[in-house]
């Protein structure tokens, strides 16, 4: 179809009474802007609206619009002060619409004749004068218009025929008889005549000349359309689009229909083989029970028919009267009848239970089944904090996965309780558990995650706190200067190492050269006196902090000795002490076993 062609047919819309569906005759204005044929104003179709108006006497003061949906007032005059619509008759002329008609397809526009031409007949108008309201073929305006003086300002345009098939009607005011409207009020934007604005109710308004309003109209209009063509241009590619992406929607759902049903299919043909794979185990495990107890009733009926003969012959031995054919035969029956009595106990059947074992539950894959449908998104996963493990400066998360739910992969987030308040983001998990490391040490730390598969989010998990473990104590330091040894006791005093690790107290660990480590815990202050040490043993001492962490390293080793024990007092030997002069030589012994160094002898004058 043409662009002339779709112009004509969306136009025709516009060109159509609402009342009577055909185009408009003798089209009058509304005050509410829209038009309505003179026909249906006057004598409404039945079974309509403003037939229901006018049956009721409502038509002289008001009509109903269609396009409205409700009743208009128009005024004392009622229709007869409405006026036409030139434009919507002009463009019916020039397009050749008529009521009853196809429009182009139907005929074509009445030609417009030279009201100023001798000839007869008159030539063809190919112009018109809004203000002379005349219609002129080229010579005739060449002749009778030149475009000079005030002929200059004057509006030309193409020449129309009114319905009645002349030049195109003056409209006339409906307050002001044969008063043509040849002003435009701008307060009111209407159409009015010269006594509109002289005596009328236009008096205080402002009014302009047509031509001028023409034009400034004009202007505004071809804006005004050029803009609307663009819209209708954009509506015409978002059509397409809509119609592109319409025909997608349409092609996908296929495709996914049959995709859905071959999946089924597949399913329906997994479950036929394992129908058919199980319904054989069925089958051999019935035969291998059949095939038993056939075989056990084959050696009893053997035996049967071996026992009826013996039976038999027993009878028939039973009968004899000669005493020695009796006794020869009952030596030659009597070990057949022993064993007959007991190679076949009949007691118990080779097959104990008459079912079958082989049971079949299928539950859980009716379950699965009954919640079979379209991918959506994951459940919310769930945190386990029975096994989300602190660690030093590390966080071990580990979540169930959500149920019923596919999952390609989780994202997890954690943000500290003092930071700024944003997340850290880890995507792509597959496992359902995390380490995160390289955390602050003894800080609190949200955590929070969420499952994604192609159909979208789950929603997060509620907000899951845990904190990191403090930092393990630095090697503690001795004061080597205020340790001491006395006798078998030390007195220790050290101070906390590098590094600003809470210490929750100290271990102390000890011994000898011949000897392992022992320990003294919970130690609450930096100094500790070590006591009952062997006396003269070389010892070594390590100290190191604990805190919730864990145990931190030890100090550097100090070393010391403990002295020995005090000698036993000596015994003085009087036999061999004397003195001679002004010297006295003085004789002990020793019975110690401790090795003595040196003697100290102590004496005093005697003043008495």
């Amino acid at each position: 179809m043409s662009t002339s062609d779709d112009d004509n047919t969306a136009i025709r819309s516009e060109l159509t009474c609402p009342t009577c569906n055909d185009y408009f005759a003798v089209p009058l204005l509304l005050p509410c802007q829209h038009s309505q044929c003179e026909k249906c104003l006057v004598d409404p179709p039945a079974m309509t609206p403003q037939r229901h108006d006018f049956m009721n006497g409502m038509s002289r003061t008001s009509a109903f619009c269609p396009a409205c949906n409700k009743s208009v007032n128009l005024g004392m005059k009622g229709v007869e002060g409405l006026q036409r619509n030139i434009f919507v008759e002009n463009v019916l002329q020039r397009l050749g619409f008529h009521p009853g008609g196809d429009g182009v397809d139907g005929g074509g526009p009445a030609e417009v004749l030279c009201q100023m031409c001798e000839d007869d007949p008159a030539a063809p108008a190919t112009k018109a004068c809004v203000e002379c309201n005349v219609s002129y073929c080229d010579e005739c305006f060449q002749a009778c218009h030149r475009m000079k003086g005030p002929l200059a300002t004057h509006t030309i345009t193409e020449p129309t025929l009114s319905p009645a098939g002349g030049p195109c009607a003056d409209l006339i005011c409906p307050d002001h008889d044969k008063e043509k409207m040849n002003l435009f009020c701008l307060s009111d934007d209407t159409l009015v005549c010269a006594l509109c604005k002289l005596l009328g109710k236009h008096k205080e308004h402002d009014v302009a000349e047509l031509t001028a309003t023409y034009k400034q109209k004009k202007d505004y209009l071809s804006s005004s359309t050029k803009t609307l063509s663009e819209v209708s241009e954009n509506m015409g590619k978002f059509m397409n689009r809509a119609e592109d992406t319409y025909q997608e929607i349409k092609s996908n759902g296929t495709k996914a229909k049959t995709s859905l049903f071959s999946e089924f299919d597949r399913l329906i043909q997994y479950i036929e083989v394992k129908k058919q794979e199980m319904g054989q185990q069925i089958d051999q495990h019935i035969s291998e029970k059949l095939h038993s107890l056939t075989g056990q009733m084959s050696v009893c009926r053997d035996q049967v028919t071996n026992i009826d003969g013996l039976v038999s012959l027993s009878k028939e031995a039973l009968r004899e009267t000669e005493p020695v054919a009796f006794l020869q035969a009952v030596n030659c029956l009597k070990d057949r009848i022993a064993m007959a009595s007991t190679v076949f106990p009949l007691t118990k059947l080779s097959v104990s239970d008459t079912k079958c074992e082989l049971l079949a539950d299928f539950s859980v894959e009716a379950e699965v089944i009954q919640y079979m449908d379209f991918l959506k998104p994951p459940r919310i996963p769930r945190i386990e904090p029975t096994v989300c493990v602190p660690r030093r400066n590390t966080l071990t998360l580990r979540w169930a996965p959500p149920t019923r739910s596919a999952v390609d992969f989780y994202t997890v987030e954690y943000r500290g309780l003092d930071g700024d308040g944003l997340w850290s983001v880890i995507d792509n998990v597959t496992e359902c558990s995390i380490i995160l490391d390289g955390l602050d040490y003894d800080s609190g730390y949200q955590l929070r995650l969420k499952a994604t598969n192609r159909a979208g989010d789950s929603e997060y998990t509620d907000v899951f706190t845990m904190n990191t473990m403090p930092e393990t104590p630095g090697p503690p330091l001795f004061h080597r200067v205020q340790c001491f040894v006395e006798v078998n006791t030390v007195k220790l005093v050290w101070q906390q190492g590098e590094g600003k690790a809470a210490i929750d107290n100290y271990c102390m660990e000890y011994c000898t050269e011949n000897s392992s480590w022992e320990e003294i815990k919970d130690l609450s202050e930096c100094e500790y006196e070590l006591g009952d040490l062997e006396y003269d043993t070389h010892y070594a001492i390590r100290v190191r902090g604990m805190n919730r962490a864990g145990a931190g390293d030890y100090s550097e080793i100090m070393e010391f000795t403990t002295w020995p024990p005090v000698p036993d007092a000596p015994t003085l030997q009087p036999e061999h002490c004397g003195g001679i002069n002004n010297r006295y030589n003085v004789q002990w012994m020793s019975e110690s076993e401790v090795k003595i160094d040196a003697f100290i002898v102590e004496y005093a004058q005697d003043e008495g």
